[in-house]
């Protein structure tokens, strides 16, 4: 599983801390929960639902950690630990010699969780509380209820699992870092759109607008070229889904833990995408979109072939060797990616450009949605390995398509444009090729 060989010491009692080692135990930690001598749950306690739903794929240990053996015995399991996550006030562990700093002595590479209600300094940090005061604090329970009543009791999934729980696992995963990366690259990406100068409208655009038209989704529908490019759209966002979009789940089920497939994906997709991206061009201008796209379609057997071969042989390769593995099928297939959406952007109607990119993105993502949704269902049902060899199969088949298509396309296309920058009505010019 992804955190198989991950052991964590469990040193919280109340919900937020369990049930966040719960959620790593369910993805394969090895959890060992530390339960005081005093405060142990009688066995009366430990027949509730409640103990037994937050103690799931877990042990327990009991020590006195006030006690210099059991102060010792801790450590010990922290030298050998990879995770500790703790729930007491600030300062407390600290007192008791179990804090970051001293389990850091023992065991550098330690990751220390600390969860507590109003953080670990600041002004509220020594103050005690449960979930209905952080709730109310953050302002999130005056946001419950019908306007003029008082707010709703909303339990404790608020706080001690949204935010409590949830957070803290997010923050082991690494994924709080990862998301906020991401966010901030999603940002200075769009930067250049929002202060480039608008370019001015296309001919075809003027001409349409001295016609007396306006954008309809009818007439694109209805264009001759549209027969084709719609349900080929269609279909490259399903094979394209169904091909790749298993790809992290089937990491996970070999055994890849997810902090390595958080530094596999992307340095595979920078390295395979950065190649695409400058080659392609290269080969595009020496062969055509058409000559790409045939190269490109001669890889996809080979990816969905080498995973499907993987995974009937029960182990990935090494580390650096899966990056330059992944990084070779992304480069390679990416070249049929890439002449695909030039072709998108070339096929579409300059007249009326809002309006086919919106109809081509809605049906390529309608494809995506249908192809990860029956992905699924046959990994699901038949395994990985008849799963990639059905993707490979697929995929090829699709993107043989759009080879056979291609150069009546373009001539339906190239009519339509011719049209559509006259003073003539370009539907009708198209119908007649």
């Amino acid at each position: 599983m992804a955190l198989s060989g991950v052991r964590v010491l469990d040193l919280s009692q109340l919900a937020p801390g369990p049930y966040c080692t719960m959620l790593l135990g369910d993805l394969g930690a090895d959890v060992l929960v530390i339960e005081n001598v005093r405060d142990a749950p009688s066995d009366a306690e430990r027949r509730t639902a409640a103990y037994f739903a937050f103690q799931r794929n877990k042990r327990s240990l009991r020590l006195n950690l006030k006690h210099p053996d059991g102060l010792q015995i801790f450590k010990a399991l922290a030298r050998d630990a990879d995770v500790v996550v703790e729930g007491f006030r600030p300062g407390v562990v600290d007192r008791l010699g179990i804090g970051y700093e001293a389990l850091r002595a023992e065991n550098p590479r330690i990751v220390y969780c600390s969860i507590s209600g109003y953080g670990q300094d600041g002004p509220y940090s020594k103050m005690a509380g449960h979930d209905l005061n952080y709730a109310a604090v953050a302002g999130v329970l005056g946001m419950i209820g019908r306007p003029g009543s008082p707010p709703a009791i909303p339990m404790n999934f608020l706080a001690d699992y949204g935010g409590g729980s949830l957070m803290a696992a997010y923050g082991l995963l690494g994924w709080g870092l990862t998301m906020t990366l991401a966010a901030t690259l999603l940002i200075l990406a769009a930067v250049p759109a929002v202060i480039r100068k608008e370019p001015p409208p296309p001919l075809a655009s003027e001409q349409r607008r001295k016609r007396g038209e306006r954008p309809s989704l009818i007439r694109a529908l209805k264009r001759r070229d549209s027969r084709y490019i719609i349900p080929f759209l269609f279909a490259f966002g399903y094979a394209g889904t169904f091909m790749g979009g298993l790809f992290s789940p089937f990491l996970v089920h070999m055994g890849v833990p997810l902090p390595s497939i958080g530094g596999i994906l992307p340095v595979a997709g920078l390295i395979g995408g950065t190649g695409t991206a400058l080659l392609t061009p290269i080969l595009v201008k020496r062969v055509g979109l058409r000559g790409a796209g045939i190269v490109g379609m001669c890889f996809l057997p080979i990816e969905g072939l080498t995973f499907a071969w993987l995974s009937y042989r029960g182990e990935l390769p090494g580390f650096l060797t899966l990056i330059a593995l992944c990084s070779a099928l992304f480069f390679s297939t990416g070249i049929y990616g890439y002449a695909v959406s030039i072709s998108r952007f070339r096929w579409a109607s300059k007249a009326q450009a809002g309006t086919d990119y919106s109809l081509q993105s809605s049906l390529w993502n309608l494809g995506v949605y249908a192809g990860g949704a029956v992905a699924g269902f046959v990994a699901e049902w038949y395994g990985y390995t008849v799963y990639y060899i059905i993707a490979a199969g697929v995929a090829t088949a699709f993107a043989l398509c759009y080879v056979l298509m291609f150069n009546y396309v373009e001539r339906l296309v190239q009519v339509r444009e011719a049209a559509e920058t006259e003073d003539v009505a370009p539907f009708d010019a198209v119908e007649a090729v």
